[in-house]
């Protein structure tokens, strides 16, 4: 069940680069960081790579599936030097490996239940530091390009 907005969600990464596809079980058996101060979660998802034919001849274009391409998507966080998942975007940033991500939404409908959580692993990009006006926040940008389909574990019964 959806509460319909992203409060009280929560991102984390893995320290330790995954350099495969992992399983829902490889994805629970991780050590996770939660990253602090969290302004936007990332997109979790798939498209597909739509092709299109012209022929001289025909009315329409002809379109077709190609390739599946999990998302390109950022993270903005309120700059805070001192979070712990704040240093480990950084830290994953600096490199060029793929690293786990576990986003947590605040969905169980009651005590009873698990929230709706998202895995999925990817390179991290940036950090990008936006401007801004005289009111504006110290945010910092993160680039997350994802390897792998990600899995999705729905609320349940605890």
């Amino acid at each position: 069940m959806s509460t319909g907005i992203k409060k009280d969600g929560t991102l984390y990464i893995c320290s330790t680069p995954q350099p495969a596809d992992l399983l829902q079980a490889g994805f629970e058996g991780l050590t996770w960081v939660e990253i602090g101060n969290v302004v936007t979660m990332p997109g979790f998802g798939v498209t597909d790579n739509i092709k299109v034919q012209d022929y001289i001849n025909a009315p329409l274009s002809q379109q077709s599936k190609g390739f599946k391409k999990a998302s390109d998507a950022s993270v903005v966080v309120g700059s805070l030097q001192t979070d712990p998942g704040q240093v480990e975007l950084r830290a994953a940033a600096a490199t060029k490996y793929n690293y786990a991500l576990k986003l947590e939404q605040s969905d169980a409908p009651d005590s009873a239940h698990t929230n709706t959580i998202r895995y999925s692993r990817g390179v991290i990009g940036g950090p990008d530091f936006p401007g801004g006006g005289g009111e504006d926040y110290d945010n910092e940008t993160f680039q997350i390009a994802l390897n792998q389909i990600p899995i999705v574990v729905p609320s349940e019964l605890i």
